[in-house]
């Protein structure tokens, strides 16, 4: 196992937000930098907001950087978002069960660390 201090998850975390995961960035990298993009994105200016501003593409690679980390739960309610469109009533009702869900990054920096552990070298080294 890796060794694991609050300053090694910080540093990934933060090379994922402002580094798009570094210059050669490992699976859980790319996987992490999607992640927190649409979540910022989500937790910003809303589920319904996210839908519409990012491609398929990105918002797809969020939903998948999701299930790397064990979320799986929360992949399904965005898949569901991008399915239903532009129905208000039921982006409404699927951004207060992601809000559920995600109440703070708490729970992405847990389900960070959880794969940090058992996966050290799916991330850049330092």
């Amino acid at each position: 196992t890796a060794l694991l201090t609050p300053s090694v998850t910080q540093d990934v975390w933060n090379r994922a937000c402002f580094r798009s995961g570094g210059p050669a960035p490992g699976p859980a990298d790319v996987a992490l930098t999607s992640l927190i993009r649409l979540h910022g994105i989500t937790i910003n200016g809303g589920l319904g907001h996210a839908v519409a501003f990012l491609s398929t593409q990105d918002f797809h690679a969020g939903i998948e950087g999701y299930r790397y980390f064990g979320l799986d739960e929360v992949a399904s309610v965005l898949e569901a978002a991008k399915l239903c469109g532009s129905d208000e009533s039921t982006l409404d009702l699927l951004e207060a069960r992601y809000n559920d869900l995600v109440p703070s990054d708490d729970i992405l920096a847990t389900a960070l660390e959880t794969v940090y552990m058992a996966s050290p070298n799916a991330f850049a080294p330092f």
